[in-house]
């Protein structure tokens, strides 16, 4: 902190001969108005941390209450010899939802602190609304961190009610599980939605009010765009949310069983499991209509129209059956295969780079490396390779249905690949705003973003 305070002074005295020069005022008034700027900073660093010791907090709140939940469901079945300990049908598909939910909000944050670390110019690329300096990746982990904590301790309540659980693992474990047999289980785990509901109907509210909440306008407004995808140009954020939305399919097949109480037919199921195929298919035709060229944009649109095909795993008739289980198996298979050349040529530009790292072609100087990384990158080799290979690993998961394993009957098997795939799409997330950045791939972003290096401010940012 002490040395942060030198490099500040230093950094300020530099700046007043500089300031009353260029505004044309005394040094005397050029180090009362540089004060200001100086005291507002201290404040936004007060904020700063009081934010990211909320977020560990909530963090270290959010892996005690796994660890419990782990403990209730594992060991203490086992203990107290309850052999069935499993949800109905119902309740496994709003805790996945639940999981999902979390899960993504928790690597919304983690990217988000990537990027700023990475240099990464997130809010030009996605053309966010101006925020305060306080609501970045800190107030993103500390609410996601809050969300997994209520969900985590729900599911323990819903637990002990659904199985006779005597007490909880955790502070309070015997109140609250006294608690947890006033109210039904299922309810429960619908206790936890309401809580992100209230916090949208009232930053709606302070929004129609007070003409603040400009985040909530922009993700209506973006919302209202993805679901009417043939009325509107697609910009950048438009296409980047639909292609996320695209590894989250499940959910909304699980949202429509809830909301259905599992009685909606399996066409039904199809249509509403491919939303998001059926948003980038007209992007795709719309981005071809605007720019005229087949190539990259029609290239997409058969690689989402690869996608739907292999949904006819929701049908109960085909899927319960060897033929209908290995035509999926080989309409996956080859769906993921066209999706990975995909992710590593189009949309992270690596090897020969696809449309974004042409403008690189004949510039080795400014490549990262020197076969796989033909443009500028803001990561290092070994993380590229990495997510090169969860990638694959991940996209081809599904591989294992092919062989009569018990493991694949299990649920907690079943709740993995849908997380994993989260992880996987925002690991995907941070090689594709890179390669945005350094390429501007399929002209996008209407500026091209510059990183002016400022060494001063990065050694405090190595202090910090």
């Amino acid at each position: 902190a002490e040395l942060r305070k030198q490099q500040t002074d230093q950094l300020m005295c530099e700046l007043e001969p500089q300031y009353a020069k260029l505004f044309d005022i005394s040094e005397m008034l050029a180090k009362k108005e540089l004060s200001k700027v100086k005291k507002n900073q201290n404040i936004i660093h007060q904020k700063q941390d009081r934010i990211s010791y909320m977020a560990g907090v909530w963090i270290s709140c959010c892996a005690i209450l796994l660890l419990a939940c782990l403990d209730q469901f594992m060991v203490q079945r086992s203990y107290q010899n309850i052999e069935n300990t499993l949800f109905t049908s119902t309740q496994q598909k709003l805790i996945r939802v639940q999981l999902t939910i979390g899960a993504i909000m928790l690597c919304i944050g983690v990217d988000q602190y990537i990027f700023e670390k990475r240099k990464i110019n997130y809010k030009l690329i996605l053309d966010l609304p101006a925020q305060k300096l306080t609501t970045t990746y800190r107030r993103v982990l500390a609410i996601s961190g809050c969300f997994l904590s209520i969900c985590f301790l729900t599911m323990m309540m819903s637990g002990v009610n659904q199985f006779n659980f005597s007490a909880l693992r955790i502070p309070f474990g015997t109140a609250l599980a006294s608690l947890a047999t006033m109210m039904h289980s299922n309810y429960w785990l619908l206790l936890v939605f309401i809580l992100p509901l209230l916090f949208y109907c009232r930053s709606l509210y302070k929004y129609l009010t007070v003409n603040s909440g400009k985040i909530w306008r922009y993700l209506l407004v973006v919302t209202y765009k993805l679901f009417t995808p043939w009325k509107h140009q697609v910009t950048f954020i438009v296409f980047f949310t639909a292609d996320i939305f695209t590894s989250i399919g499940g959910l909304f097949q699980d949202v429509l069983d809830i909301i259905s109480c599992n009685l909606a037919p399996d066409y039904i199921q199809i249509l509403v499991v491919n939303i998001p195929s059926f948003m980038r298919i007209f992007q795709c035709i719309n981005r071809y209509k605007e720019k005229k060229e087949f190539y990259p944009h029609m290239w997409n649109f058969f690689k989402y129209l690869s996608g739907i095909p292999q949904t006819i795993s929701t049908i109960k008739a085909v899927n319960s059956t060897t033929a209908g289980k290995y035509t999926y198996i080989g309409l996956k298979f080859m769906e993921q295969a066209y999706k990975y050349y995909w992710d590593i040529i189009e949309d992270w530009a690596l090897i020969w780079g696809g449309v974004g790292a042409k403008q690189f072609k004949n510039q080795p100087e400014k490549w990262a490396t020197k076969w796989l990384i033909r443009r500028p990158c803001a990561f290092p080799l070994a993380f590229v390779v990495f997510c090169m290979i969860e990638d694959f690993i991940i996209r081809f998961l599904f591989l294992m249905k092919a062989f009569d394993l018990q493991i694949n009957d299990q649920y907690w098997w079943k709740l993995i690949p849908g997380l994993l795939e989260i992880v996987r799409r925002f690991l995907w997330a941070l090689l594709r705003l890179d390669n945005q950045q350094a390429t501007n791939c399929e002209n996008y972003t209407m500026a091209n973003y510059v990183d002016v290096p400022m060494p001063e401010y990065d050694e405090i940012d190595k202090i910090e």
